[in-house]
C-alpha cells in the first residue's frame, strides 16, 4: 500500500455501515443461547465451587482473593486492580478503528494511538482472565481466546481502506473462525461517547465481511461482541439479514457512490447490561450468558470440520 492519510471513524464514515442502535437492555433479558445450554451452564455454575466462592468473594467485599477461589483468584485480582480506589486509570482511548486513504500522498497521525494504551491492557486482561476461567469450565481445546490485534484483513471502504483492531477473540483452532471479539476500553459507555459506538460497528461489520469473504459455512449462533469499560462489561449482540450481507459487499467496492443500495433492512446493535464486577448478582449473571453461549458453541463449533 502507498503512503496514505490515516485518520479515525466520524460519523460520516460510520454512515455507509447502515446501522441502527437500539436502547440499551437490562442483562437479564438476553438470550444468547437455547433454554438447554443456560440450564447446563446454571448447573455447571452451581457445581463449581470456585465460581461459588468467587461470588463469595464479591458479596463480602473482601480486598484478597483466597485460595478458595482457585482458578478464579487470578481473574479476581485483576478485577479488584481496576477497582481499587487508589488506582487511575487514564481515560485516553486509543483509537480501534482507522481509514486509510490511497488517494493523497502524504500520512497525517492527528495524534492517534493506533495501539491499546497501558491502562486499556489492564481492562483488557482483567476481561480475558475472567472468560477464560470461564472456558476452561466446558470449553475443549480446540475453542481458545486469542490475543490477535487484527485477524481480520484490512476492508477496502470506497477510496481506502478500513481497518478494525479487536483486543482478542473466541476461534476454533482448527478453522480460525471467530465467534466473539473483545473490546475493552477506560471510558464509561455512555450515548454522548458516539465515537465508541462507530467503532464497534466498524469493528462488527469488519467481522462479517471477513466471514463472508471466507465463505464461512457455519456463522457464530450470534456476532457478539464483549466490551468492558472499566469495571462494566456490557454484551453486544447485532442483527441482520441476507439482504444486509448483500449490502456491505458494496463497501469493498472502489467507489461507494456508483453502487446503488439494495433494499434491505439496517443491521441492529443491541447492548446489553451493565453487569458490574463488584457485584455478586451481576457477575452469576453476567456468568451464566456466557457460559450458556460456550455451550452453544460447542454444538455447532465443529459440524463442518472434515474428518
Amino acid at each position: 500500500m502507498s503512503t496514505v492519510l490515516t485518520k479515525t471513524i466520524t460519523e460520516h464514515l460510520y454512515h455507509p455501515l447502515y446501522t441502527l442502535w437500539l436502547p440499551c437492555q437490562p442483562g437479564n433479558l438476553l438470550s444468547l443461547a437455547s433454554p438447554e445450554s443456560y440450564e447446563q451452564a446454571d448447573k455447571i455454575l452451581q457445581e463449581t465451587p470456585s465460581f461459588q466462592a468467587y461470588l463469595h468473594h464479591i458479596e463480602t467485599n473482601t480486598t484478597n482473593p483466597s485460595s478458595l477461589l482457585s482458578v478464579f483468584a487470578i481473574p479476581r485480582l485483576s478485577q479488584l486492580n481496576i477497582l481499587r480506589p487508589e488506582k487511575y486509570l487514564d481515560r485516553k482511548a486509543s483509537t480501534s478503528v482507522i481509514f486509510q486513504d490511497q488517494r493523497l500522498y502524504y500520512p497525517e497521525m492527528s495524534g492517534l494511538i493506533p495501539g491499546s494504551t497501558k491502562d486499556e491492557e489492564l481492562v483488557h486482561l482483567a476481561l480475558s482472565r475472567f472468560l477464560e476461567t470461564l472456558g476452561s469450565l466446558v470449553l475443549g481445546d480446540m475453542l481458545k481466546w486469542q490475543d490477535e490485534k487484527y485477524p481480520f484483513k484490512p476492508t477496502m471502504f470506497g477510496h481506502g481502506v478500513m481497518e478494525a483492531r479487536i483486543d482478542g477473540s473466541l476461534v476454533n483452532c482448527l478453522t480460525n473462525e471467530a465467534f466473539a471479539i473483545l473490546d475493552a476500553r477506560t471510558v464509561y459507555r455512555s450515548r454522548e461517547e458516539r465515537k465508541l459506538y462507530w467503532e464497534e460497528t466498524a469493528k462488527m461489520v469488519s467481522w462479517i465481511q471477513h466471514d463472508l469473504r471466507k465463505g464461512r459455512q457455519s456463522p457464530p449462533p450470534r456476532y457478539l461482541i464483549i466490551s468492558q469499560c472499566l469495571e462494566q462489561i456490557y454484551l453486544v449482540v447485532a442483527n441482520f439479514d441476507k439482504d444486509y450481507e448483500e449490502y456491505i459487499k458494496i463497501l469493498e467496492a472502489p467507489v461507494l457512490s456508483d453502487n446503488p443500495r439494495i433494499s434491505c433492512e439496517m443491521m441492529e446493535m443491541t447492548e446489553y447490561g451493565p453487569f458490574n464486577t463488584d457485584d455478586a448478582a451481576h457477575m452469576k449473571e453476567f456468568s451464566k450468558h456466557v457460559l450458556a453461549y460456550y455451550c452453544e458453541i460447542q454444538k455447532t463449533a465443529f459440524a463442518e470440520v472434515p474428518n
